[in-house]
């Protein structure tokens, strides 16, 4: 397929040039630049829709997957993060779990099995656990 290239010159003067390669970007001798144009390579409204509707399928399970995952309910840990807010916003974090730990035992929650996933989602203390973690629960 032939194809149509712009073609600039270091001083930005261009022309056109028939190519037979379908794309390229490519610096020539004497700082010549090579650009291809070709209807081919655009993307119809169908193929855009139909990548529109895969990312938001894959955004959908990808949420379903993070959701069955969770060691406890939602509105457990959108608890715990208003506890912490509300207790490093007095004391500064001592870098260990203490008010997640805390939390989860006044609850009667499962303390190994959510510290574990905590870990597993970069949450090792409790600073990080707002941090790293909540921002992951905005918009569920």
């Amino acid at each position: 397929m032939l194809n149509k290239a712009i073609i600039r010159n270091k001083d930005g003067k261009g022309y056109s040039k028939n190519v037979n390669d379908k794309a390229f970007i490519n610096k020539g001798s004497n700082n010549t630049y090579y650009c291809v144009t070709d209807s081919s390579f655009m993307k119809s409204e169908e193929e855009k829709l139909r990548q529109r509707q895969l990312m938001k399928e894959f955004q959908r399970k990808e949420k379903e997957t993070f959701i069955s995952g969770l060691p406890m309910e939602i509105t457990g840990f959108l608890n715990l993060f208003d506890v912490l807010n509300e207790k490093l916003g007095i004391e500064e974090c001592d870098h260990t779990l203490r008010f997640t730990e805390q939390f989860l035992s006044i609850h009667q929650l499962p303390l190994q099995e959510v510290v574990l996933w905590l870990n597993e989602y970069g949450g090792y203390c409790d600073c990080e656990v707002l941090f790293n973690i909540e921002e992951k629960f905005e918009n569920l």
